[in-house]
């Protein structure tokens, strides 16, 4: 077959308004090259579908034409990965639906079946899913994932399968990719400030651990939950993909680093002191701080101190306070006020915030008061009540809010992963940790973050509280020997947010393929400093020999990252509006 490039299928599901979160993941995994086709507007026939290497359906309701269309499509040599396709599709993946009562699970786990070889090195044994999925029994098809009741046993029903039809392949979700991640990141709205749950975690506020609880399952809260199930998507990629179009990817992180560090603050009860220890620390380790800033604390930042922060690579934000159980017009009204007493003070504006506490109203109204003021990251997903540490949110990646409408809200989350106050207090009603056990506890986390996850490792440490009267420094200490030891780099919130808008800004087309070589056009439409493009290394049974950019040799990097899964990769620095012409070459051993 010919090749244009991979499509998603698209379109509206009243049952189901996250299902275009699906957009948002691949963007997230770096899959830039990849066209919508929305079904509310086009109906789905075989034109649409001619010489795509790769189709991603998402849960969307096909009418029997469209059916038809897509089997003929995989039996022709098509790949297609279907969330939570319409039963009649059942054939196509190799599964039998199970009829009558006990059709469907909700909110239950999937089992990674470790003896499949797609498989192999996954770093989680088991994954909580969210919404409905079908119960599938097996008939010809490899099972990658078992659905199950709990996470560890599991019967004989299917969540993720792969299987070999025709000429092509199909693989299957059976639960929705789309709701699963949404609500692994965001929680349930049944939780939020104006819902009937709200102060679910009994804190007597509306905090945004309590959106999570009885959502998230405590035993799984070290694992990035979210990110895994994306990383599935990643493998059925590569496994279909590898044959037959090899597809570049652009790396979470900047120059080829397999993971970056976050460490900031809040201002809460510091003084100038308490700021100058904590930089200086943090600096004698090459490190960087962002400090959150409440109102009280903007004339603490001198001019002279605004110079040190700026020339030492550090960064600041805002610390907005509403109160404990603040109405959406109290917290609209707080974040548009701090935001512009931050400017007025300051001159430029603050691009990021964490709330004091932790408060959080509604579902996703505190994010939209967040972009509507243009702060560009949130960071107040954060350990709390009956949950001390880990990834709350299911991700240590920036991801994007989604509105109960299905649209997408122009803000990131970088959920913090470790507290200072959480750990050494009984507040979260955990007993409180030593300061050796918090250090123990870190490093672990700071090597899966690194080693295991690839992902952002984020804590706070206020500057208050590293006084030797109250938390100290030791655990901070530790945490920046280990950084360092690893090579890690640390960013601040400005930097780590242009990067990731610049990222998400690249435009990457499929320009030609064939003759065992893949050639794309990259633009930059916003400058984007040492962005790590990856590639598959093997094309069927010839391997990468050369990439080259605009002609010439770029020097090639190979890593396994993702539990195992080899890539080689190259840097570049794009400035913007410039567009090159990266070609991948792969030639058969001799």
């Amino acid at each position: 077959m010919g090749f244009q490039s991979p499509l998603l299928i698209s379109g509206t599901n009243p049952e189901n308004p996250f299902t275009g979160y699906i957009s948002e993941i691949l963007a997230m995994e770096g899959y830039f090259c990849v066209e919508e086709h929305d079904l509310s507007k086009a109906p789905l026939t075989f034109d649409v579908l001619k010489d795509r290497p790769l189709t991603i359906l998402s849960n969307v309701s096909l009418d029997e034409e469209e059916i038809e269309t897509l089997k003929s499509y995989v039996e022709g040599g098509g790949n297609l990965i279907a969330s939570r396709p319409p039963l009649e599709l059942a054939d196509l993946f190799g599964v039998k639906p199970v009829t009558g009562h006990y059709n469907l699970a909700r909110d239950c786990y999937i089992v990674i079946n470790d003896k499949e070889p797609l498989m192999e090195g996954f770093p989680a044994e088991s994954l909580q899913f969210k919404g409905d999925s079908e119960v599938y029994e097996p008939k010809e098809t490899r099972v990658l994932a078992w659905l199950s009741a709990v996470p560890s046993k599991h019967p004989n029903y299917v969540a993720v399968a792969l299987r070999s039809y025709g000429c092509g392949r199909a693989a299957l979700f059976s639960y929705d990719l789309g709701e699963t991640v949404v609500t692994l990141h965001q929680g349930v709205p049944e939780n939020a400030s104006n819902g009937p749950c709200a102060n679910a975690d009994r804190s007597g506020m509306f905090k945004t651990t309590s959106l999570h609880i009885k959502v998230l399952d405590e035993r799984q809260k070290m694992i990035p939950q979210a990110d895994l199930h994306q990383d599935i998507l990643v493998r059925l990629i590569r496994a279909m993909c590898d044959s037959t179009l090899p597809l570049m990817r652009v790396w979470h992180f900047p120059d080829k680093q397999p993971a970056l560090a976050f460490i900031n603050g809040d201002s809460d009860g510091m003084n100038l002191e308490d700021l100058t220890r904590i930089l200086d620390l943090v600096e004698g380790y090459g490190a960087r701080y962002t400090l959150y800033l409440m109102r009280e604390h903007l004339p603490l930042i001198t001019p002279k101190v605004l110079e040190r922060l700026k020339r030492r690579g550090h960064g600041l934000g805002v610390h907005p306070w509403a109160g404990p159980r603040p109405s959406f017009k109290e917290m609209d009204e707080e974040i548009t006020s701090i935001t512009k007493g931050f400017k007025e003070h300051f001159g430029f504006s603050a691009c990021s915030t964490r709330t004091h506490s932790i408060i959080w109203v509604g579902w996703v109204e505190s994010a939209k008061y967040m972009a509507k003021n243009r702060l560009k990251m949130d960071t107040s997903f954060a350990p709390g009540r009956c949950y001390q540490e880990g990834f709350i949110c299911g991700s240590g990646l920036p991801f994007k809010f989604m509105d109960r409408d299905g649209r997408l809200i122009d803000l990131y989350e970088q959920a913090t992963l470790e507290t200072d106050d959480g750990s050494f207090t009984s507040k979260t009603l955990f007993p409180p940790l030593t300061q050796e056990e918090a250090a123990a506890h870190s490093l672990d986390l700071i090597d899966k973050c690194v080693n295991k996850y690839h992902c952002v490792y984020h804590p706070y440490f206020h500057p208050l509280n590293i006084r030797e009267e109250v938390f100290g420094t030791y655990r901070l200490e530790k945490v920046l020997e280990k950084l360092k030891e690893l090579n890690v780099r640390t960013v601040n919130d400005e930097e780590w947010i242009k990067f990731n808008e610049a990222r998400r800004a690249l435009k990457v087309q499929i320009v030609e393929a064939g003759s065992g070589r893949v050639t794309y056009s990259v633009k930059a439409s916003k400058t984007i400093e040492d962005v790590t493009f990856m590639f598959p290394p093997q094309w069927g049974n010839a391997r990468i020999a050369h990439v080259r950019v605009d002609g010439r040799d770029s020097k090639l990097s190979l890593v396994n990252w993702e539990g195992g899964l080899e890539w080689a990769l190259i840097n570049l620095t794009l400035r913007e509006g410039c567009e090159v012409c990266i070609t991948c070459e792969y030639s058969e051993a001799r």
